[in-house]
């Protein structure tokens, strides 16, 4: 036994997400996390399903289990901040990129406050 072993987790995200952009955050981020093994085997990142909401990632990413200056918890709690940091930073979710649409009512008339900024000249 070579003394590595195999770690994973799930994350979940909405469908407004840039996936590319979201699976180099996630690799890098664990990539750069202490304790995380980049010489054994390079961290992967697949996509596990696609919901009708939602979308899961399956992320892989090995460790030295003779190693005790981190403990599996802290590696993977550590990982899924720093990747949740990076994708408010990074602002991954596409929906932030657009532009408001302007919502009507049920008479199909605009929202007075939308109606004003979007009638200005």
């Amino acid at each position: 036994m070579n003394g590595y072993l195999r770690q994973d987790f799930e994350l979940i995200t909405d469908l407004n997400i840039d996936i590319k952009a979201a699976i180099a955050i996630m690799i890098a981020e664990i990539s750069s996390t202490e304790g995380v093994l980049n010489s054994y085997k390079k961290p992967s990142v697949t996509i596990k399903k696609l919901n009708i909401d939602s979308i899961e990632f399956k992320c892989n990413f090995w460790i030295d289990i003779h190693d005790k200056s981190v403990s599996t918890g802290e590696i993977k709690n550590s990982i899924i901040e720093r990747i949740f940091a990076s994708f408010r930073e990074k602002s991954v979710y596409s929906y932030l990129n657009q532009t408001p649409k302007i919502f009507e009512d049920i008479s199909g008339e605009q929202n007075s406050t939308q109606k004003q900024d979007h009638d200005v000249e």
